[in-house]
Parts: structure tokens; C-alpha cells; sequence
């Protein structure tokens, strides 16, 4: 496999043959009583995230401080801005009720 091109009909028949040995291996244990069936059921997948939080905070140098400056005044933060409540939505008028409510 590895003097085959990798987008070539040979190397591509040959990933697909060793998936198919490798079902078919899986599926004769699975026959045999050796594994589980559904053996992907068996496990479950975790996740761990860690993080590196510095605690000394290194001063900004005075060019990217005009930096931050300059794109602050060219894209102003709109979130922060305190904004007005939406007007309450209109009453309904009570319908004539129909025979089909209950």
C-alpha cells in the first residue's frame, strides 16, 4: 500500500477491502461469543478540557494600546451600551368564542 497514490482506484480498494476484513473480524467474534455485539454501546465517550489561566498580566505596550484605540473608534462596542426595553405587545381584544372551544 505504501508505493500505491493515495487518491488512486488500487489504494482506494485496498482501504476499502482491509474495512471490510476488519467488519468481518469484528462480526465472527461478535458470532463467537467473544465480543459484545453492539460493541460500540459499551463505551461511552468522555470528555476532559483543562485550561492555563496566567495570573500576572503583562502591561499593554503603548502601540497596541493605540491600536486597540483605533479599532474601538472604528468598530464601537454596541453590546455594552445600556438599551431600552422593547414596548409591551398590545392587548388582544377577548374573540367571540365558537362552538368548537371548549
Amino acid at each position: 500500500m505504501e508505493g500505491l497514490h493515495k487518491g488512486g482506484k488500487s489504494y482506494l480498494d485496498g482501504i476499502a477491502l482491509i474495512s471490510k476484513l476488519r467488519q468481518q473480524w469484528r462480526e465472527e467474534r461478535a458470532a463467537r461469543g467473544l465480543d459484545p455485539q453492539d460493541l460500540g454501546n459499551s463505551t461511552r465517550k468522555v470528555f476532559q478540557f483543562t485550561a492555563e489561566v496566567l495570573t500576572d498580566s503583562t502591561p499593554i505596550s503603548a502601540e497596541r494600546k493605540a491600536f486597540e484605540d483605533s479599532m474601538d473608534a472604528l468598530y464601537p462596542d454596541t453590546t455594552s451600551s445600556v438599551q431600552e426595553e422593547p414596548p409591551a405587545p398590545a392587548k388582544k381584544k377577548a374573540s367571540k368564542k365558537s362552538r368548537f372551544d371548549q
